[in-house]
């Protein structure tokens, strides 16, 4: 009887112990249980890729969809009252940290960020300019991010060996994108030739500003902008047709038919806002992470859209660009 009792004793103290562990482990298993949202201003491949790379730098880190970390992905698809909404929701959410695609959909964000959830943004051309920072070092108690300044005075210099005989450059962009007007201000501010802008304020906007460029330019430069990327393929499709190259500094529209692009491909930006969702995952303020931009710009080069719209490419050029679409970069 007593060794009955002290085997059932026994059992009682190995079964609190075994639940005291279980707990303990369920705790810190939610302690370490991460929340991550991704808002997106619009659904399309360049984006696609920020957002890629930012998955893969938390999976590297160890950040895995569910295991121990749990992914939330809004995009208003870019209407920007849906937007509004989507950041309000993120912001009662409260998640770990919020990660912001666009400038766009960062400006939004902030705007909503009432709970002061850390933000990172990503994929944005002026971060002072869109009044997201005031100081790219010390951004802020509540966000950071990776931008992605565009390197037009070099993509213009390219222009001018590639077109030397252009005397005009069309321009399609979104007035209501500070990313956009902020680009279209740098390309003014950096060439020489006669700008012309063709502004749409939607994608069913562009085949309308192209037939209205094709007459007055000798090719288009395209800025940072949403709503151009998003018509990428309707674009590109029409200035073939008409023999206009298209340059831009977003190194993934060479896939969908721009002859060039020289800038920092978005996979890379994502990738680094990736890096910074991190750190503040790990316990580091907003404010104590500078805004950076990848360290790397990439040569994108479409030769079978060059070649269909008669424009030859330096060899130079080729040589060193990061990827040649149409042919092999070493034939």
């Amino acid at each position: 009887m007593l060794l009955k009792r002290i085997l059932v004793l026994t059992l009682v103290i190995a079964l609190s112990i075994y639940i005291g562990i279980a707990q303990h482990t369920s705790k810190a298993l939610q302690e370490n249980y991460k929340t991550i949202a991704i808002t997106q201003i619009v659904d399309h491949p360049s984006l696609n890729q920020a957002r890629q790379g930012i998955v893969d730098a938390l999976k590297e880190a160890g950040y895995h969809e569910g295991k121990n970390t749990k992914i939330i992905y809004e995009t208003p698809q870019g209407n920007l009252s849906v937007g509004a909404q989507i950041s309000k929701k993120l912001n009662y959410m409260q998640p770990d940290v919020i990660i912001a695609i666009s400038t766009t959909s960062s400006q939004s964000m902030l705007a909503a960020n009432t709970n002061h959830n850390p933000i990172v943004f990503s994929s944005v051309t002026d971060p002072i300019a869109a009044n997201l920072v005031k100081n790219l070092d010390h951004p802020g108690q509540d966000i950071t991010g990776t931008m992605e300044s565009p390197p037009i005075q070099a993509l213009l210099e390219m222009i001018e060996r590639i077109c030397p005989q252009s005397k005009a450059i069309g321009v399609i962009y979104n007035p209501s994108e500070a990313n956009s007007v902020k680009s279209l201000e740098m390309i003014k501010a950096s060439s020489m030739l006669k700008i012309v802008e063709a502004p749409v304020s939607n994608s069913m906007d562009i085949t309308q500003a192209v037939n209205a460029l094709v007459a007055k330019v000798d090719l288009i430069v395209l800025p940072s902008d949403n709503t151009v990327w998003s018509a990428m393929e309707t674009l590109t499709r029409l200035t073939k047709q008409h023999g206009i190259p298209v340059f831009s500094n977003d190194p993934d529209s060479v896939s969908k038919g721009v002859t060039l692009a020289l800038g920092y491909a978005q996979y890379e930006i994502g990738y680094d806002a990736g890096l910074k969702a991190i750190k503040i995952l790990n316990g580091t303020t907003p404010n104590n992470i500078p805004v950076t931009t990848p360290s790397k710009q990439s040569i994108y080069i479409n030769l079978e859209m060059a070649r269909a719209i008669h424009l030859d490419l330096p060899e130079d050029l080729l040589a060193k660009a990061d990827k040649v679409i149409g042919v092999d970069k070493k034939e």
